[in-house]
């Protein structure tokens, strides 16, 4: 099977994505990565005046794909709130235990590598080379032009998508104390987030409910090894 890969900027894949990629290359499949290069914008408001930017850019974002309030949805922490500082700080600490946790991940092998500034123009190039299906890797809200793509877009999602959405289910679960609430869904991505079709989901027990680290490299471990069970979550 052609595997499309979708990333963005110029980076490595984290040491997670790097052990996914590589089980798929040792199944025989062939790797083509779509890199999204944006062009660089101007520096956004800071302090303040940037957290109520981007959490009204947030909220409109998600009426449009969802069609009711994000206010009411848990898809991420209040940065007005909780601060960037802090949310930076939680991510490097997730992005370490990692790289400790997938040690010695080697680079995928990629049989090509495409480069475009936009969406459209990715899209364009990378459809030129016929994907069976494309595969959705840090690389942000995925555009209309990629998800019309032949055989679609699919990605995971730490949690179970018909319930709590976005980059910090496994935060909300463990700090809501909802064990139920930890599990990965195989899911073809629409122009929502994380309200796609389900195409399979994994639970895991109440043993990884040990903290938002724990929670978090449980995760990853259940998706880098697949066994997903057919159907939709809870």
């Amino acid at each position: 099977v052609r595997i499309g890969v979708l990333l963005r900027g110029e980076g490595p894949p984290s040491a997670f994505h790097r052990c996914a990629l590589t089980r798929l290359s040792a199944e025989g499949h062939e790797l083509v990565a779509a890199r999204w290069v944006p062009s660089p914008r101007p520096d956004p408001p800071s302090g303040p005046a940037r957290w109520r930017l981007k959490l009204r850019r947030n909220l409109r974002r998600v009426e449009r794909a969802t069609g009711r309030s994000g206010a009411q949805g848990l898809l991420y922490l209040p940065e007005h709130v909780v601060g960037r500082k802090a949310i930076d700080r939680l991510w490097a600490r997730v992005a370490r235990a990692q790289e400790a946790h997938f040690a010695g991940a080697p680079a995928p092998r990629f049989a090509r590598e495409l480069r475009a500034p936009t969406q459209r123009e990715l899209a364009a190039r990378l459809g030129a080379e016929a994907p069976d299906l494309s595969v959705q890797l840090e690389f942000g809200l995925v555009r209309k032009p990629l998800l019309e793509l032949e055989g679609g877009v699919v990605g995971w999602h730490h949690g179970p998508n018909t319930l709590v959405r976005g980059l910090y289910s496994p935060f909300w679960a463990v700090a809501r104390g909802r064990p139920d609430w930890l599990g990965v869904t195989l899911q073809r991505l629409d122009p929502g987030i994380d309200t796609g079709a389900a195409l399979g989901y994994r639970a895991l027990d109440s043993a990884a409910f040990a903290g938002f680290l724990a929670a978090h490299l449980a995760l990853d471990e259940a998706a880098r090894t697949g066994r997903f069970q057919r159907g939709e979550p809870i």
